[in-house]
């Protein structure tokens, strides 16, 4: 009993952080597409678009090239 109420507690915590990071990729492929979008729609540069969308200062670089990639 002791070994499979373990094993449901390792499962249940590998599911949450597997739901967590989903998310967090999901999030991430959004803001990506809305700085796209934007830059297609706009004319505007990529520093406009993540101006626009508040993207924080210290995960720009990592946007810029995540929008450089596709």
């Amino acid at each position: 009993y002791i070994f499979y109420t373990r094993t449901d507690e390792i499962l249940d915590k590998g599911r949450t952080e597997g739901r967590n990071e989903g998310i967090g990729i999901g999030e991430q492929n959004a803001l990506v597409q809305a700085i796209n979008n934007l830059m297609e729609t706009t004319k505007w540069t990529i520093e406009q678009a993540m101006d626009a969308l508040k993207v924080p200062s210290d995960q720009r670089s990592m946007y810029a090239g995540l929008v450089n990639a596709k």
